[in-house]
C-alpha cells in the first residue's frame, strides 16, 4: 500500500496567505489545523 496524499486547493493558499481577502477569515481555521495536525508540513 502507498501513502494517501492530501491536495490543497490553490485558491485556499492566495486566500490564507493575503490577509487583504475577504475569504481569509474564511480558511485560516481550516489552514491553521491541518498545519497543526500535519496534513499540511511544509509551507
Amino acid at each position: 500500500m502507498g501513502t494517501n496524499m492530501i491536495y490543497v486547493d490553490t485558491n485556499y493558499w492566495i486566500y490564507w496567505f493575503d490577509k487583504r481577502l475577504p475569504e481569509h477569515r474564511d480558511v485560516l481555521k481550516t489552514m491553521r489545523k491541518a498545519t497543526r495536525e500535519g496534513i499540511i508540513r511544509t509551507i
